[in-house]
């Protein structure tokens, strides 16, 4: 498995979190890499927060539904 790491400051909120790990799951989901892919976020925040993060921040995304 290859590893790309992105360490982030302490002060980054939820929703910046959030934010990034959705935009680079589309940016590896356009490379047909996927299906063998995960991303991983920090124990801070747990699945479901970064869902939650992510679905109160996604309307402000210009790529968002």
């Amino acid at each position: 498995m290859r590893t790309i790491r992105i360490d982030l400051p302490d002060h980054a909120g939820d929703d910046q979190v959030a934010g990034l790990a959705h935009a680079l799951w589309a940016v590896v989901a356009t490379t047909g890499l996927a299906a063998e892919s995960r991303i991983s976020v920090d124990e801070r925040l747990t699945d479901s927060q970064l869902n939650a993060a992510f679905d109160t921040a996604a309307e402000h995304y210009p790529w968002g539904p």
